[in-house]
């Protein structure tokens, strides 16, 4: 385990829900922090006595919601004057991304939940695309009541022994962020290609 990790460990045993609600909250705004290791650790926290199960699962959910609301506020009233003043709009691959959101909001920002670096590019492409709040926020809720219930579940029953599986959250992420993204260069690519 890093020393940033310890530290971050540290901060929730010590602050409890204030320190998940911080991590959480900027997480999803853009830190890259390693928010899957740090919610099966409050997983395992929690196994141990030393908060609330439902307690640090609301905290996380909430914390998870208000930040990925920001970051689609933040495009949704801005973005478009930024991108119209930039000249971004003129790449074709920018307005590919845009019709792929459009067509594909729901399951896009459901999966994408579960994996901490591209929650927030997705929240940004959504304000951004014009998904409606409503079918954001229906969406945001269901898949990050899904990730962090998983998570804190899979600690929980984890116990004393989480950070022999921390190493494979971290990598699981890595992972699908790869496919994901992958599959959506392709996807642009093969559709250029037939235009």
């Amino acid at each position: 385990m890093t020393y940033f990790l310890g530290t971050l460990l540290s901060y929730i045993l010590l602050y409890k829900y204030v320190a998940i609600f911080a991590i959480i909250f900027t997480g999803a705004i853009i830190v890259p922090w390693p928010e899957n290791t740090l919610l099966l650790a409050s997983g395992a926290f929690t196994s141990q006595g030393y908060m609330s199960f439902w307690a640090a699962f609301a905290t996380a959910l909430v914390a998870n919601i208000l930040g990925d609301l920001v970051g689609y506020m933040l495009t949704a009233v801005w973005g478009y004057r930024v991108i119209k003043e930039s000249h971004i709009r003129k790449y074709r691959t920018v307005e590919k991304l845009d019709a792929y959101l459009r067509e594909h909001a729901g399951i896009t920002i459901l999966l994408t939940r579960f994996v901490g670096t591209l929650g927030p590019i997705v929240n940004f492409l959504s304000g951004l695309a014009g998904v409606s709040v409503r079918k954001f926020l229906a969406f945001d809720i269901a898949g990050n009541a899904l990730s962090i219930g998983i998570f804190l579940i899979a600690g929980y029953i984890l116990g004393s022994v989480w950070q022999n599986f921390s190493s494979i959250a971290d990598t699981l992420g890595w992972i699908v962020t790869a496919v994901a993204v992958l599959g959506l260069v392709v996807r642009l690519f093969w559709s250029k290609k037939r235009a």
